[in-house]
């Protein structure tokens, strides 16, 4: 009884014993699965979220506790170690080290033989203390275990078959020389650390069917390239370290806070199941973007901000560029857009900066508010398949000189008919040099203040089709020099060019019925193709109406001439001076007693009315020819500073130098006779005036609003009189004061 005690005893001590040592090799690494006694605690889960199953209840494959395989025996088979398992109906081999230390280069078989039998290889374990360089895993092989090769110091090459679906925690973890890497076909899942610290790592290619990349699978790595050929679930932090400077990805990935990095230079995009890019990339340094055939909308705010994008290229599929697509990408300097574009969304380019130039192909048909606003686009033709605009195009931009549009306004707008800058942004009025309108669209007409305060605009073309031009539809466009109007137009409404100061001269066109008095400036010459002025433009008085021939037809019969600058009306030998030429008298104006024209010399007696009116030139000598300065002469030449008349001024006309805030001092001829209403008005500057004998009369406001003339000197002080009541002069600072203020008109015997 005592014998058999003991053997029971005996034989209790060596199992325990060799469940000792099992537990410890398990410890040590040396099997494939950990004991239940040793799973990660509720503890470790918080410590380690990334390690915790995302069912406790549901184990990963090949984990389920019921159906663990128990250890046989461990072999060696060409320098690799194996052992054996069993699920109770099956034996399989595991890879669980190298024992040859001279190997380097390792194909792990699907299958081994031992003792004359053949065992299946399921499972690689832990290869990384080893000297090999690289190693081949077969097809067959389906799975790697925890920190399978991690710290393999030499490993540089590693090929995985497609039977591998899972890389898990930490499988190549400090792998630092590893280069080269060909992942499966079928991969599923790729876990935390999996490829941390893999300094030698320059690129990788991951499969179209991986669904999951958990927590820094590549953190510290040395990748520079990176291809994403699915649309993976992508969790976590910086995923591919923080060198990554190329990426291509499918349409379908879902970018999110993963993908975010500083060092991403050039982005591919190629089409997945989706054929929309509709996240958002907020890669700052990113540089190039190459988005590629089949996709067919750039979403909602995809690139914006992306503050270094220089380079885009994308697909001739390519429809619609979303809501703030590239907003805020300051160094894109130019964008090829596709033939198949059809819809630029608001705000699209809104603050590209650097963006100086954009072609719109033919086949667009929508663009909305802001598209451009705060670029630097200088030229923009809207092209005529294009049907609705938005509002404020180029809000903000402050560089734009010529627009082609195809309407004076669009569907888009149609509760709400808005002048031009309603169109392109309040920002154009200051830039705008050129203007081409092409058809009328459901309007005949350029509106009420259509084009109002453009006040660099140079050149408008106005559409064939354009019935009416509105009152002051291009009110205070100073610098405007050229309209073209179309055959057809009927109608010129009131003040419609009113301010247009450089407008020199238009041609209108003999359909014109209604033609207002005040349409024009008072210095532009108007020209008609008619050989008989139409009867309903008898009643234009204040423009020069020139005939087929240049013979000015509602001038009583003069003609035009025009010699070394400066225009002239000429009828018996007499001359008007009517304006100057802007582009050859700029500054000074000296005018010649006489001129010659076709072998006819004309003496140059009155300047016409506004002849210099607002031009620009700072100083004037009139020849001793000139009898009669007329009305408004040199109405607001705010830089005109000093005035020589001639000695046989004989009239100054109503506010021959009104507004004249530079004109200091003028000396008024012996010859002058009658000085009308307003001739000094307003001529700020001027501090001293004196009135020669030879003057008759004075008109009304002669001198109202010269703030600073302090003495009306009469060199004739004798008989002068005001509503028949006699009128004292003898006080020179007494008759500036009463001048300035009151609305007299004075009149000597």
């Amino acid at each position: 009884m005592r014998k058999r005690i003991l053997t029971t005893a005996v034989i209790f001590i060596v199992i325990m014993l060799f469940a000792a040592c099992f537990i410890a090799c398990e410890k040590e690494g040396g099997g494939m699965y950990v004991p239940v006694g040793e799973l990660p605690s509720g503890d470790d889960y918080e410590k380690y979220p990334e390690s915790k199953p995302e069912n406790p209840e549901d184990p990963e494959e090949g984990d389920d506790e019921q159906n663990r395989p128990e250890v046989q025996s461990g072999f060696v088979v060409d320098g690799v170690k194996y052992q054996l398992y069993t699920d109770g109906n099956n034996e399989f081999a595991s890879a669980v080290s190298i024992a040859d230390e001279d190997l380097f280069e390792v194909t792990i078989p699907s299958q081994i033989e031992y003792e004359g039998k053949t065992y299946l290889v399921k499972e690689v374990d832990r290869l990384s203390k080893c000297n090999v360089e690289k190693i081949v895993l077969s097809e067959g092989i389906e799975k790697l275990g925890d920190s399978a090769f991690s710290n393999g110091e030499y490993l540089i090459e590693v090929y995985l078959p497609d039977s591998i679906k899972y890389i898990p925690d930490r499988a190549f973890q400090g792998c630092q020389q590893l280069s080269k890497l060909r992942f499966s076909d079928q991969l599923k899942s790729i876990d935390s650390y999996a490829f941390e610290d893999c300094y030698a790592l320059k690129f990788i290619s991951l499969p179209a069917g991986l669904e999951k990349i958990v927590y820094n699978a590549f953190e510290g790595s040395g990748l520079t390239e990176a291809e994403i050929l699915g649309s993976p679930d992508c969790v976590g932090g910086v995923l591919f370290g923080s060198k990554l400077e190329k990426i291509t990805i499918t349409s379908d990935l879902d970018i999110g806070r993963g993908f975010y990095s500083e060092s991403v230079k050039e982005v591919n995009i190629v089409k997945g199941y989706s054929k929309i890019v509709q996240d958002v990339f907020w890669y700052s340094g990113m540089v190039t973007l190459n988005v590629g055939e089949g996709i067919e909308q750039i979403g909602n705010y995809a690139f914006s901000n992306c503050s270094s994008l220089a380079t885009v290229n994308l697909p001739s599929t390519l429809t619609k560029i979303g809501f703030g697509a590239f907003q805020g990408c300051e160094m894109l300097s130019d964008i090829d857009l596709p033939l198949s574009i059809k819809t630029i969304g608001m705000n699209a380019f809104r603050n590209c900066k650097t963006l100086t130039k954009i072609d719109l192909p033919e086949g667009l048909e929508t663009i909305e508010g802001s598209a451009f606003g705060g670029t630097s686009i200088k030229e923009i033709n809207i092209p005529s398949t294009v049907t609705e605009v938005g509002s404020f195009l180029f809000f903000e931009c402050t560089t734009l000189e010529s627009a082609t549009l195809n309407f004076y306004f669009y569907e888009y707008d149609a509760k709400k008919i808005c002048p031009l800058d309603g169109v392109l942004g309040d920002s154009t009025k200051n830039t705008l040099k050129k203007l081409v309108v092409r058809n009328t669209g459901s309007l005949k007409e350029v509106y009420y203040g259509y084009c109002k305060d453009y006040v660099m605009l140079e050149e408008v073309s106005i559409a064939q089709g354009t019935e009416k031009i509105s009152s002051y539809s291009f009110q205070n466009c100073p610098s405007l020099k050229k309209i073209d109007l179309p055959q057809g137009l009927l109608t010129i409404e009131e003040f419609a060019f009113v301010n247009c100061k450089n407008l020199e001269e238009v041609v209108v066109p003999e359909s014109v019925e209604s033609f207002d008095m005040y349409a024009f400036d008072i210095k532009t010459l108007v020209k008609t193709t008619a050989l008989t002025l139409p009867e309903s433009w008898r009643e234009v008085q204040n423009v020069i109406v020139l005939d087929c021939e240049g013979a000015a037809v509602t001038s009583d019969g003069y003609s035009l001439v025009e010699t070394e600058g400066i225009r002239y009306l000429v009828k018996d030998g007499k001359a008007q001076v009517l304006s100057i030429v802007s582009d050859i008298i700029t500054e000074h104006v000296i005018l010649p007693d006489k001129i010659t024209a076709e072998g006819t010399d004309y003496t140059v007696d009155s300047i016409h009315s506004y002849a210099f009116y607002w031009d620009d030139i700072l100083t004037a000598v009139i020849p001793d020819s000139v009898k009669t300065i007329g009305e408004g002469a040199f109405y607001e030449c705010d830089k005109l500073i000093a005035v020589t008349l001639g000695n046989s001024v004989e009239t100054l006309d109503v506010g021959a130098f009104a507004n004249c805030k530079s004109l200091g001092q003028i000396t008024l001829p012996s010859s002058l006779v009658e000085i009308r209403g307003s001739v000094f008005a307003a001529c700020t500057a001027l501090e001293s005036l004196t009135i020669p004998a030879s003057v008759k009369y004075i008109g009304q406001n002669m001198i109202n609003g010269c703030v600073n003339l302090t003495e009306v000197i009469f060199e004739n002080q004798e008989g002068w009189t005001s509503q028949s009541v006699p009128f004292d002069v003898s006080d020179s600072a007494a008759n500036a004061e009463l001048l300035k203020n009151n609305s007299v008109i004075l009149q000597r015997a």
